[in-house]
């Protein structure tokens, strides 16, 4: 997929751009968006809320387990599990990602090792298309945590 290098929001104070690398991205995936024990693109696009950025914890600095218990547990919310893709593949599909975990932009309360997957200068289309392929990575590797049994 193309660039749009130039399109890029500038990075905020605190929010590091983390360059292509087999470290994997844990994401926590409603259990709407997960059919057959496969998650749909769904679960790889923004929430409505989110300013076209996709919330996910890094490799480095949390495990599938930690994701999973930090959004269960202390946000509450529900998840089918934590699926996960790598940075090289987010920078395949002409995205970027950037950990905002000590950022002034981070959520509160913070994941450890919260990152965001950019999708800001892409329309509707383009997004769907990112979702589409990085679902289809998540599902080759796997649900992470709890384990597929």
């Amino acid at each position: 997929m193309d660039d749009a290098v130039s399109n890029w929001p500038q990075l905020q104070h605190g929010e590091i751009k983390l360059e292509s690398s087999p470290e994997l991205l844990w994401r926590q995936v409603n259990p709407q968006f997960v059919n057959n024990g496969q998650v749909t693109s769904q679960a790889f696009r923004p929430n409505s809320g989110d300013g076209n950025l996709i919330s996910t914890c890094r490799e480095e600095k949390q495990d599938a387990r930690g994701a999973f218990e930090f959004y269960t547990t202390v946000l509450g919310r529900d998840s089918a599990g934590t699926w996960a893709v790598s940075v090289e593949q987010v920078v395949a599909v002409g995205a970027r990602a950037f950990d905002d975990s000590e950022s002034e932009t981070a959520p509160q309360p913070c994941p450890p090792g919260h990152t965001s997957i950019d999708v800001r200068p892409f329309g509707p289309g383009r997004v769907k298309a990112i979702s589409t392929v990085l679902s289809r990575h998540a599902n080759v590797r796997g649900r992470q945590y709890p384990e597929s049994s």
